[in-house]
């Protein structure tokens, strides 16, 4: 059985790396699985640096022409990819194509002939972008995105949602149920579990006693996360700890960000900023006590999954969260691993009372306290719902044949 998985975003990206490869190591295990090709977009072009894990992998970037006007740079991808596709399918034999969401699922609806059956991790892409402020009704991509997703629904064999909030509101659409399947996103046990090691080597880089509370916001400002309103959070939690270390992993311009700081009070030894690899990751949560996860409270963002906050749980971090998103807004309180909080400044300042309750820096307790979060955490956000999920399409297509 032959294989083609799209990711939407270049190699390097942070979601090809945190979301796609992860679920190639999985595929790549499945005796049937002869070959997987990996269809990155890249957006840049410069010498990709990959390294393959995988003797069943192929890597076959396509790459954008890069004009100026973004409108027109996406409606060539639209027609240029799904040429280029049609080629790897059939120069590959493929039997099976996946997509990690829907502008790479629109690509597969355009591209994959009847014989090659796909399933996308799906999610309401077109209503991120407009309630985020980045489109507007009026916008062609929106307009098209939209559309596409509607053949997404009808097109693809199943459509995996990353929350069973977003799985609850096709099945009230009447999507049928046997085509919906949960599948949250998840990070590798392996890799993101807490090290205490790890933990005191990196807070004497940063120069961190055992008193500071180091909290860690790992991702980016505006779009569909909050900008200003974060900075606001930080100064909040600042004023709320008394000694108060703040950690961002953004690739957002350093220099705005630490002037943005500097202006609320914040000085220059009382936080870190920098960009690392997702590998390195792992090694500042650890150095955390506590994470921020600041996606705006948009009615569409409850069908996010943050990959930030499968990572954070599984490194055992409680999380500080806002309200409405995602699935953890349902567990994140009853479980006791974090809290959800409104924009005002009054329940801001409740909710860091209640995440100081939570967290646990007594080194004689900190590793089994993080060790229960990520126990807890497994229940939503576990690798076994993708592994039931691949289970379902590579034993479907083997006994039909298509090995």
């Amino acid at each position: 059985m032959n294989i083609l998985y799209l990711s939407y975003w270049g190699i390097d990206e942070g979601l090809t790396q945190s979301a796609i490869l992860p679920h190639i190591e999985i595929l790549e295990k499945y005796e049937e699985v002869e070959k997987i090709i990996l269809v990155t977009i890249e957006r840049k072009q410069n010498k990709l640096d990959f390294k393959n894990f995988s003797k069943k992998l192929d890597h076959s970037p396509l790459f954008t022409k890069g004009f100026s006007i973004n409108h027109i740079n996406k409606i060539s991808d639209f027609i240029d990819f799904p040429k280029q596709i049609k080629y790897l399918l059939k120069n590959n034999s493929v039997n099976y194509a996946l997509s990690h969401g829907s502008p790479g699922g629109a690509l597969l609806a355009k591209s994959c002939p009847k014989d090659v059956p796909f399933s996308v991790f799906f999610e309401p892409h077109s209503q991120y972008m407009l309630e985020s402020g980045v489109w507007n009704k009026y916008d062609p991509r929106y307009i098209f995105m939209k559309k596409w997703e509607h053949k997404i629904i009808k097109k693809a064999q199943y459509l995996f949602c990353v929350t069973d909030n977003y799985k609850q509101i096709l099945v009230n659409k009447g999507i049928e149920k046997s085509k919906l399947k949960f599948v949250p996103n998840f990070c590798d046990e392996s890799k993101f579990s807490f090290s205490f090691q790890t933990r005191n080597d990196i807070r004497n880089i940063l120069n961190l006693n055992q008193n500071t509370i180091n909290g860690i916001y790992v991702g980016k400002f505006g779009g569909i996360y909050l900008n200003d309103k974060a900075f606001e959070i930080f100064e909040l939690a600042k004023k709320h700890f008394q000694n108060f270390f703040l950690t961002i992993l953004s690739p957002d311009d350093k220099d705005l960000i630490s002037n943005k700081l500097l202006k609320i009070g914040f000085k220059e030894n009382e936080f870190h900023i920098t960009c690392v690899s997702h590998n390195e990751v792992p090694s500042y949560l650890s150095a955390a006590d506590f994470a921020f996860s600041l996606q705006q409270p948009k009615n569409s963002n409850q069908f996010l999954s943050p990959l930030k906050n499968g990572e954070y749980m599984m490194n055992g971090l409680p999380i500080f969260m806002v309200n409405g998103v995602s699935d953890e807004m349902h567990y994140l309180e009853k479980e006791s691993i974090g809290v959800t909080f409104d924009l005002d400044h009054h329940s801001i300042k409740d909710k860091l009372s209640k995440i100081s309750s939570i967290i646990n820096t007594n080194e004689l307790e900190i590793d089994d306290f993080r060790k229960n979060i990520k126990n807890k955490s497994k229940k939503f956000r576990s690798i076994e719902f993708t592994i039931d999920a691949f289970d379902i399409i590579i034993k479907k297509e083997h006994l039909n044949g298509k090995t």
